[in-house]
């Protein structure tokens, strides 16, 4: 639900922006490039947002070697 709320939000915020440019007379070529390069960013954190990164101790003699384990939430 967190996900889609986020995303959802991501959208109306790019959606305002490219009709705020549209008004203002920005080709349509750049409305297209802004809103690719927007999306992308949005999925971008997105994905850093939701997925953390967990360190799990790995068991080793000298205990200096660690695994890192992708968790989706």
């Amino acid at each position: 639900m967190k996900v889609t709320a986020y995303l959802l939000g991501a959208m109306l915020i790019i959606a305002g922006i490219l009709f705020g440019a549209m008004l203002l007379g920005v080709p349509q070529s750049w409305l297209i490039v802004i809103g690719l390069i927007a999306a992308g960013i949005t999925l971008t954190s997105a994905a850093t947002h939701f997925v953390r990164r967990q360190r799990v101790e790995k068991g080793s003699p000298d205990g200096n070697r660690a695994h890192t384990e992708t968790v989706v939430n």
